[in-house]
């Protein structure tokens, strides 16, 4: 008999190993893909476009984040979170009529205003780039629930089908608008339109099961107080990535708004793959909000050994600043040298916000989430406007850095189990990493440096993944 129990504990075992590492795959392969394309396609724009024009476009983008805070809200975690209830029907038709009222109805109504205050920061921006960049926040967002739903269901596969549709589908709508009809800047923001709008007819069958379930007002009053808790967390996500580059355009003009965006785009590396570990650690939250016990603590164990892999990646990219702006980004982005291994600091401090949020959200500690966000996008707002006039885009990094800092010591200060790491098994085995990260920072790497870090880290780099994969498959133990 225990034999037998051993093969079937054996069994499970490789399945629950096997399903792990494929959907890393799955949810991996897409969002690296995808940042790929803006990394690879990076020295085009940077050759092609202005470092003005590409501020245009990223001050246009900003507008339209700051529309998706009114359109998204936490409506995506919502889907989750009620594709794991069990009679969720009446919430999930509330949902959905919530989510098309936002869509449809709120953000035109928004628009207008919107582009005054784009006007306002930025007096050269077109009006046709605010439009687009508006049109694609629709589209992004009536792909939530097809997205979310996947995930439920863990149609890992599946959704990385259609992820990857859609990227080479971006890619190749970029490259037409770029070189066929010679659009320029306007190239990147009908790209990401023509990505996002191929989730639309997917959506359409899930939107109409969703006004079929029955509603009633108290429900749906409940869903709208669920969204609205959640716009602090959406400012605050907005505020981390976006609203120094308005403050940049107003003060310092567009041209170096464009020189600092296209630094930005190397700390995006570490948020893509946070997101793709993220997907991960959402479900496995949500699967054992009600377990206290192995299940939760293996959960924070993986996101544990998560951590010195986004360090010794965010240190990797910090020494290689010289010759990624020398080489990648060109001539013209040369001051983004600077700006690097703060923005990827600020990268770094960010992976444990998405954790931290996910264990918010699985257990309702919705409060937790209102008070930290404020204070640290407050804090975070004061530093903008007081670096970015003398300091410029320098000075929006350092301001990023010292509210993701102040976040940090926040969170920290909360006590919440799953976060209550021991630094020191996080700062001692990861003295390399620290160390090139904070000689980034400080003074810079000499060349013969640069070539010894980079090995040494990537080396280290190459370890740790081996064990998060490792301790991954044995998650569900």
């Amino acid at each position: 008999m225990q034999s037998e129990r051993r093969l079937v504990w054996v069994s499970a075992l490789r399945k629950l190993r096997s399903k792990n590492l494929q959907e890393l795959v799955y949810y991996g392969v897409p969002t690296i893909l995808s940042k790929a394309s803006s990394l690879l396609l990076l020295p085009l724009y940077t050759r092609l476009i202005s470092p003005e024009e590409f501020g245009l476009v990223s001050v246009a983008l900003v507008v339209a984040g700051s529309l998706r805070m009114v359109t998204f809200l936490n409506v995506d975690t919502l889907y989750v979170r009620y594709g794991y209830d069990e009679g969720a029907g009446n919430r999930m038709g509330a949902l959905v009529r919530l989510h098309l009222i936002l869509v449809f109805f709120l953000l035109p109504f928004c628009t207008f205003p919107a582009m005054r205050i784009a006007h306002a920061f930025s007096p050269t921006l077109p009006a046709l780039f605010i439009v687009i960049a508006i049109a694609t926040v629709a589209a992004s967002s009536i792909g939530a629930p097809v997205v979310g739903f996947l995930r439920i269901e863990r149609r890992a596969g599946t959704l990385a089908f259609y992820q990857l549709f859609s990227f080479f589908l971006e890619i190749f709508a970029v490259l037409f608008c770029l070189f066929v009809l010679k659009l320029g800047a306007l190239s990147i923001l009908l790209g990401a339109l023509v990505g996002d709008i191929f989730f639309f007819p997917l959506a359409v069958p899930f939107f109409k099961n969703g006004l079929k379930q029955p509603v009633s007002r108290q429900v749906s009053i409940q869903i709208l107080q669920s969204l609205v808790t959640a716009a602090p967390a959406t400012i605050a996500m907005w505020g981390f990535g976006a609203f120094d580059r308005l403050l940049l355009s107003y003060f310092r003009g567009a041209e170096e708004t464009g020189i600092y965006s296209a630094g930005f785009q190397m700390g995006s590396i570490l948020v893509a793959f946070a997101i793709i570990a993220g997907k991960q650690w959402q479900v496995m939250t949500y699967e054992t909000r009600k377990v206290n016990g192995p299940a939760r603590e293996r959960v924070t164990l993986l996101f544990g050994h998560a951590l010195p892999i986004f360090l010794s990646l965010g240190a990797l990219v910090a020494v290689l600043a010289s010759p990624i702006t020398r080489i990648f980004l060109g001539p013209k982005y040369v001051a983004t040298e600077l700006m690097i291994p703060v923005i990827v600091l600020t990268a770094v401090l960010r992976i444990p916000e998405f954790f931290w949020e996910y264990v918010c959200w699985a257990d309702h500690r919705r409060r937790r989430i209102i008070a930290t966000n404020g204070i640290a996008v407050v804090l975070m707002i004061l530093g903008h406007i007081i670096l970015i006039p003398r300091y410029g885009g320098v000075g929006a990094a350092w301001a990023n850095a010292l509210g993701m800092v102040t976040f940090m010591a926040a969170i920290y200060l909360q006590r919440i189990r799953e976060l209550s790491l021991p630094l020191r098994e996080i700062v001692l085995p990861n003295w390399l990493s620290l160390g090139c990260l904070c000689l980034s920072i400080g003074y810079g790497v000499s060349p013969p440096l640069v070539v010894l870090f980079s090995l040494g880290l990537f080396i280290q780099l190459f370890f740790q993944v081996d064990r998060y994969l490792d301790l991954l498959a044995r998650v569900g133990e």
